[in-house]
């Protein structure tokens, strides 16, 4: 807009002078026909001369446009690939951690039929039990469920949960799972749960015989 207004002002001023130059020449006659020709060629150079200014602005200012929308663009598509290649990285990312995850839980899965095989291969054995119950009943246990007056589970340190366990005494045979931790005393290897008491007839401390059948 700018451009256009000085453009504007040069052809104003310029037809201002060729009307100046005009009256002059009436009111000198003849004589002054040839001046009014020289003012005219004046003007239209200055009138040229301001026109390739304004297209040589023009110009600049289309290229300077141009090279904005151009980087603009160049930035949006930078953007683009960047965003893309952190949604590539990100995924690698979770693929990496589920593959690690799974690995893992197939090293845990080994271990525990690991320990499970070997107290299977070793038969039959004694040990020292002990029960529990009252204190304990509707608290949640290791795992998973609670422990009712009825639970047939047992509680072991260390073979996996839903080992199956065959236990003998006072002549009375059980097999139950392994859903709890502990007994936490020294020299008890396992404790029972209330339905496996009952089910064997047995109080307080005893000497029990088992074998680990697996899961």
């Amino acid at each position: 807009m700018k451009i256009r207004s000085n453009s504007g002002n040069t052809s104003a001023a310029a037809l201002k002078a060729a009307t100046a130059l005009l009256l002059a020449a009436v009111l000198m006659g003849t004589g002054g026909l040839q001046g009014i020709t020289q003012a005219e060629a004046t003007t239209v150079a200055q009138a040229k001369a301001a026109a390739k200014v304004h297209v040589r602005k023009h110009k600049s200012a289309a290229r300077k446009a141009a090279a904005r929308k151009h980087k603009a663009a160049a930035r949006k598509a930078a953007a683009k690939k960047h965003k893309a290649a952190a949604r590539k990285a990100a995924a690698r990312r979770k693929a990496r951690a589920r593959k690690k995850a799974a690995a893992a839980k197939k090293r845990k899965a080994a271990a525990r039929r690991k320990v499970v095989s070997r107290a299977a291969s070793r038969g039959w054995r004694t040990a020292r039990a002990s029960w529990y119950g009252p204190g304990f009943y509707g608290h949640g246990m290791a795992g998973g469920g609670k422990l009712q007056r009825d639970s047939f589970i047992l509680a072991h340190k260390t073979l996996p949960f839903g080992t199956r366990v065959e236990i003998t005494c006072n002549g009375k045979t059980v097999i139950a799972p392994v859903r709890d931790r502990g007994p936490y005393v020294a020299g008890r290897e396992f404790d029972l749960g209330p339905g496996v008491r009952k089910a064997l007839g047995v109080w307080g401390v005893f000497t029990i015989k088992y074998r680990v059948l697996g899961r």
